[in-house]
């Protein structure tokens, strides 16, 4: 024992001498290992579970992201997602909100499991001898992170895997069920493609990555296997979450529109500080980890993989910079440190793992108290302990914050099916009332001309409400009539208003909107049609309480194209010029303008989206409008955009 302890601080200088090194020691202290591989294993499986299974979820609350959360939960419960329901999310949404619904808890504790379970089969799978610190690293750090990338391990593991058994390392054991592995895990994976559109991208591409891998090292029917399991279990679990079969085409439709117009519409600024730590934890993970998995298919296929999925880590993290999401970021990147270090890796590469935590730890501590870093391994055993002693504690919170926000926004006993605009989802949830939502989810996120247009045919169609309940509330900023605009005319011909109701947990009012028994029409009368540059004034129309309807094309620039892909497009800013001298300014999303919007007045809330009708007299009225780019980009978008102008009027309201 004194030999190995003289030669115990060469063991990560070379992998191969460091699996010889630990297999002697195993055989000189198998009954102390064995041991601690029991502890492993245990501290292993629990990390999981914390992780994915939400054994103490939370309840409903009244705010935006209450809203979708729920949304979402009852939607699957009533088998809506997909069609007409769109969002980010699928029908496994509840295991990445983990928000508790009754109806559907079974469903998100099964869903979690799975995961924990492949999780968990693929660690001991991946683990070689004497790499159960790593294997416990992963496991232990799983649960502090951000869902997303607690989302994107499981890929990260299967592909991890799939280089196992492509390139098999001589001095560790061959076990058979090391080889039953990978297949058992294509069934979670496919259900991370019904959770997050960014699960399923990460999902899809590492089993392709991973089949390709295995097809290349001639093991084509593990192969094969893969693939059929992983493309037969998505329509499956589809099935098991009580949606319609027909609705899975469009949810992937729909999930492509949500994913590709995400960048413009929803980023946000931050500092750069962040982002420069992220490159600095990459950097140093290829330089200490990966830099040697360049030789060889299997290693260049992971090496691809990795990069794609820092890709995502950084998309996720700097398109809408702020909060959790640059440490959401960072974490992926330190999932992949800790899932090489399970296959061995220079004794370096621990350098650039701490040095990558510590950042880590730096941009968590921005946003996070250090208090609330290890709360995830209480609270599970928290909920594990009351939902196996106190088996009605969580349908009895889930009924008292129901109460609690029915007590805080009492809405009118409304007859008929029902929707809200924009986020009110909770409130509409608590009052009891019948529920038939519009294509997307809330009113931020249609920010495409198609999402756009899929809610306006919907008020058109035979699925349209009884009753609206109709709110302004824009996000980050943004111009308020963008917010369905296309939908506004539809809206006030379709539906009256028939009473005011203030939202007080959401600080605004609504209108609720009822459907009217002979529909009422609308008109666009043309303007003019100019071409503008970017910071010129357009002069509007100067006739009294007139309705100024606008149709704005603008297109980004072929390296604005590729910027947007990269990063994030640069934000664009609508500014109002009044006869005073004064100004005001709004986020503009160019793609929502495209299907046409309310240019002016400016309507800042239910009332005045009421009164447009009769001109809104109240409302601000400016003279001119102009558009600019954020900071000196210009050059991000073509030089010139377009136009049109109409008069917007209600002659039979």
């Amino acid at each position: 024992m004194g030999q190995l302890s003289l030669r115990s601080g060469k063991v990560f200088r070379s992998f191969q001498d460091q699996m010889v090194i630990v297999a002697v020691a195993e055989n000189e202290t198998r009954p102390r290992d064995g041991f601690f591989k029991i502890c492993a294993v245990i501290v292993t499986m629990w990390g999981c579970i914390s992780a994915f299974v939400p054994l103490a979820p939370i309840f409903p609350i009244a705010t935006l992201g209450g809203g979708w959360q729920l949304g979402m939960n009852v939607a699957t419960s009533l088998g809506l997602v997909g069609s007409p329901l769109t969002f980010t999310f699928g029908p496994f949404a509840s295991i990445y909100s983990g928000l508790y619904l009754p109806e559907i808890d079974g469903l998100a504790i099964s869903g979690g499991m799975l995961l924990a379970v492949t999780a968990i089969g693929a660690l001991l799978a991946l683990v070689g001898p004497g790499a159960w610190l790593p294997a416990l690293g992963f496991a232990l750090f799983l649960p502090l992170v951000d869902k997303d990338p607690q989302l994107m391990a499981v890929p990260l593991l299967a592909l991890r895997l799939a280089y196992r058994l492509s390139s098999p390392i001589p001095a560790m054991p061959r076990q058979n069920w090391r080889q039953m592995i990978l297949p058992l895990m294509m069934p979670a994976l496919a259900m991370l493609v019904l959770v997050k559109g960014t699960s399923a991208i990460a999902a899809v591409s590492m089993v392709l990555l991973a089949v390709t891998m295995l097809a290349w090292a001639g093991k084509r029917r593990v192969a094969l296997g893969c693939l059929a399991i992983f493309a037969v279990c998505i329509p499956l679990f589809w099935i098991v979450s009580s949606q319609k079969i027909s609705a899975l085409p469009s949810y992937f439709i729909s999930e492509w529109y949500i994913i590709s117009g995400y960048p413009d519409a929803m980023s946000l600024p931050g500092p750069y500080w962040q982002m420069i730590v992220l490159f600095l934890a990459c950097a140093l993970l290829y330089i200490f980890q990966l830099r040697h998995l360049q030789g060889g298919m299997a290693g260049k296929l992971l090496l691809l993989g990795m990069a794609l999925l820092l890709f995502l880590g950084f998309k996720e993290g700097f398109v809408r910079q702020g909060g959790r999401h640059p440490s959401a970021a960072i974490g992926i990147a330190l999932l992949l440190g800790w899932a090489g270090m399970l296959l061995g890796a220079p004794g370096r590469a621990r350098l650039g793992l701490g040095v990558t935590f510590v950042c880590w730890l730096a941009i968590t501590l921005a946003w996070k108290p250090a208090t609330e870093i290890l709360r995830p391994f209480y609270r599970a055993g928290e909920g594990l302990y009351l939902r196996l002693a106190h088996a009605g504690y969580l349908d009895a919170q889930y009924l008292d914050s129901v109460e609690k926000i029915r007590a805080a926004v009492p809405l009118p006993a409304l007859k008929g099916p029902t929707d809200v605009y924009s986020f009110t989802q909770s409130a509409l949830f608590a009052a009891g009332l019948e529920w038939r939502p519009r294509p997307v989810l809330q009113s931020y996120s249609a920010y495409t001309p198609e999402l756009l247009r899929k809610d306006a045919d919907h008020l058109t169609g035979p699925q349209a409400p009884h009753n609206i309940i109709f709110s302004v509330q824009p996000i980050d900023g943004r111009l308020p009539m963008l917010d369905d605009g296309n939908s506004w005319p539809l809206l006030l011909s379709l539906y009256q208003p028939v009473q005011f109701v203030h939202l007080a947990p959401y600080g605004v009012d609504a209108v609720i909107l009822q459907r009217r028994a002979t529909p009422g029409s609308f008109d666009l009368a043309p303007l003019r049609a100019e071409s503008y540059g970017f910071g010129q004034r357009v002069d509007l129309p100067r006739e009294a309480n007139a309705v100024i309807w606008a149709q704005v094309d603008i297109s980004p620039s072929l390296i604005g194209r590729l910027w947007g892909l990269l990063y994030k497009s640069p934000r664009l800013f609508i500014t109002y010029h009044f006869p005073e001298g004064t100004e005001r300014e709004f986020r503009y999303i160019y793609r929502m303008g495209e299907t046409g919007f309310v240019l002016s007045p400016i309507v800042s809330g239910a009332s005045d989206f009421a009164a447009l009708p009769k001109g809104t007299p109240e409302a601000p009225r400016p003279i001119s409008v102009s558009i600019r780019s954020e900071g000196p980009a210009n050059w991000l978008w073509q030089p010139l955009y377009r136009m049109r102008l109409y008069r917007l009027a209600f002659p039979a309201n």
